[in-house]
């Protein structure tokens, strides 16, 4: 039974971010790339796509040009064709801006899959670069690039 591992797991997580003192802005961010990472795997359009601003604007380094409307249709699709998504993140750099607290900068390497079988059908590595604003005491996404 592999349910009940994760089920354990998430309420270890879910009781020790609810009885956690406010963290710093570097852990907050990282908790929330932590929880899309998890809702990708999970096929969760909303539980990621809760993490981007509405304002929020990402494509392909140069192309800037998906919205949160955009993304939601794009990871509908890549749902219906993988059943299996997976999301490694071996490296994460957060860094605050020192002259505007409210916004951050993270830099990474993930590398995603996806298939419907054990074995995945399609797998990349990629590089990508966020763009974080902090909007009404949440941490949400506002620009993402990748290449």
């Amino acid at each position: 039974m592999r349910l009940a591992p994760i089920l354990t797991i998430g309420l270890f997580a879910v009781l020790s971010y609810a009885c956690s003192s406010p963290s710093d802005p570097e852990t907050q961010i990282s908790e929330a790339v932590s929880r899309m990472q998890l809702a990708l795997e999970e096929g969760k359009n909303a539980a990621f796509s809760e993490h981007l601003a509405d304002s929020f604007l990402g494509g392909h380094k140069g192309q800037r040009n998906l919205g949160k409307d955009e993304v939601r249709k794009m990871l509908a699709g890549y749902f219906l064709r993988y059943r299996n998504i997976n999301v490694a993140i071996p490296a994460l750099s957060v860094q605050v801006d020192p002259y505007e607290p409210a916004l951050a900068t993270t830099r990474g390497t993930a590398a995603l899959s996806g298939g419907n079988a054990r074995l995945p059908e399609a797998a990349r590595l990629y590089q990508f670069n966020g763009q974080w604003r902090l909007i009404d005491g949440r941490w949400q996404l506002i620009q993402f690039s990748w290449e």
